[in-house]
């Protein structure tokens, strides 16, 4: 790195980080000090792009004389979310939003669900195949486009981290299990277009909605909210499979990329999956149209392509969750609502640097002697070679091919466990299975209440129960794990009249 390029960075570094009540005054002034309405400059930005470029532009609050990433992203985040934007729809129509719900339309309108024919055939492989082929190419189109253009056409010039090594092993990786996660959104709506079908949960029609001003309203605030409850719900789902108990069989197949790439988006591990999807809560208790679901669906599946793309200068660059890639223990939500902040988990740069972390976790501390420039990290993890120890082995064999067998034995066998015993071992199961083979396979073995803590809660074996790090734990459970226990509940039950969303809205 040039001489001058780290003296602009050391006079960054050094400057004071403004106080809360600091920053607030600054988006305040900001608000107040905008420039007049010009038509071409929001029309520049419509789906995310910025000033109608799609590549080598950097986001307006990026400072392009600093190292990519090492941009604070803190005044950003504070002044976020902005309620008017969520309601008038322009935080949709403005982002990248605007991309995945052109996508849900496009496949709501031309592949729609056909209720009549699951009514009268079931949940039939035929579907599943058909549907699967649908979403894995709208995945590759997607995913691929990323790929092609930034690390084969290379459209962008300021990767995040810098001496990166492209390795197809790596590739091979990702697109293995981004493919398992879409096969695993298949079956989920696949089982929804069932419990549709058969009334176990009710929806608006298509002429409800345009024959019906208030299913029409009902119907908007649905589709402007959609990307609200994802940024939250991801947060606290997301936090909490960062428990050490859950991390290591769960999540940890997802962070063997350090330097993100647009396929390790999607790439987790089948039990991360379940949990991931969960965030259609919605349409499992809500009176909604099942394009709230498709919708919600689609942003769960495309989405994560452009947030790890690993490049900073084109329309849909993410640097929070590339810290979080990064450093771990930081930035578990989005930049679209402080919640890291509010829980003391924000990194607000990628730089060795950081003046807002305050948590306990040694990766995301400062370390202002580092380099500020990101160096890429091998990833040697992230490949398929080589044989799993036999932990792996064991809870992925349970979670990939063990409970979808379950699922569908209790579908076909339904007098054999009750629904909410089976419902319970689908939501439950990959928790206490994580939990139980991170005990046993500590190291050094756990010998003390201490040793069983940090073993079990790190990083925040140090917060209290009662207080924010118990807060997380009960939203990440209600958020979740709880409504993935209804869905599958909502298939398992004979009687219709005892799903959740019917005993909700007393229509069985």
């Amino acid at each position: 790195m040039s001489s001058s390029l780290k003296q602009r960075h050391q006079a960054k570094k050094d400057e004071k980080e403004p106080s809360g009540d600091e920053t607030q005054k600054i988006v305040s002034n900001e608000k107040k000090e905008q420039p007049p309405f010009r038509l071409m400059d929001l029309l520049g930005g419509v789906g995310g792009m910025i000033e109608f470029r799609l590549f080598q532009k950097v986001p307006g609050w990026v400072d392009a004389s600093l190292p990519p990433g090492t941009t604070s992203e803190l005044e950003m985040n504070l002044s976020n979310p902005q309620l008017w934007s969520i309601l008038s729809g322009h935080s949709i129509v403005f982002s990248p939003n605007l991309v995945w719900f052109s996508v849900a339309m496009g496949l709501y309108v031309l592949a729609p669900y056909d209720y009549d024919q699951m009514r009268a055939e079931g949940m039939t492989m035929q579907w599943f195949v058909q549907r699967a082929l649908l979403n894995t190419v709208v995945m590759l189109a997607y995913y691929g486009f990323w790929h092609t253009t930034l690390y084969g056409l290379g459209w962008a010039k300021r990767p995040f981290a810098q001496g990166r090594v492209y390795r197809w092993s790596k590739t091979i990786h990702n697109v293995w299990y981004c493919l398992l996660g879409v096969l695993q959104w298949t079956g989920w709506e696949l089982i929804m277009v069932y419990l549709y079908a058969n009334n176990r949960i009710g929806f608006q029609s298509n002429e409800d909605i345009f024959q019906n001003p208030m299913e029409m309203l009902k119907f908007f605030l649905a589709v402007i909210t959609v990307p609200v409850f994802r940024e939250i719900q991801f947060f606290f789902a997301h936090r909490t499979i960062h428990l050490r108990c859950l991390y290591k069989y769960i999540h940890a197949l997802h962070h063997r990329n350090t330097d993100v790439e647009p396929f390790s988006g999607l790439c987790m591990s089948p039990a991360e999956h379940l949990y991931y999807i969960s965030s259609i809560a919605p349409s499992v208790y809500w009176h909604a149209s099942p394009f709230q679901f498709l919708w919600n669906g689609i942003h769960l599946v495309l989405s994560p392509g452009a947030s790890h793309s690993g490049w900073e200068d084109h329309w849909h660059s993410d640097q929070f969750h590339v810290a979080h890639h990064r450093y771990f223990e930081c930035n578990y939500g989005t930049p679209g609502f402080p919640l890291d902040i509010w829980f003391g988990t924000m990194r607000e740069t990628m730089a060795p640097t950081t003046r807002v972390y305050k948590g306990v976790a040694e990766e995301c501390v400062s370390r202002p002697d580092e380099n500020p420039v990101i160096m890429a990290r091998p990833d040697a993890k992230s490949t398929l070679l080589g044989i799993p120890a036999w932990d792996q082995m064991l809870y992925m064999a349970a979670t990939a091919i063990g409970l979808p067998l379950f699922v569908i034995y209790n579908v076909n066998n339904p007098q054999v466990l009750p629904a909410s015993l089976a419902a319970a071992v689908v939501s439950l199961g990959p928790l206490v299975l994580a939990s139980l083979l991170s005990i046993i396979t500590a190291n050094p073995p756990i010998d003390s209440w201490e040793k069983l803590r940090v073993a079990m809660l790190y990083p925040f074996q140090k917060e209290p129960i009662l207080g924010k790090f118990g807060l997380s734990l009960v939203l990440g459970t209600v958020l979740s794990i709880i409504p993935t226990y209804h869905f599958f509940e909502s298939l398992f039950v004979e009687d219709p009249s005892d799903t959740i969303y019917n005993k909700i809205w007393a229509s069985g």
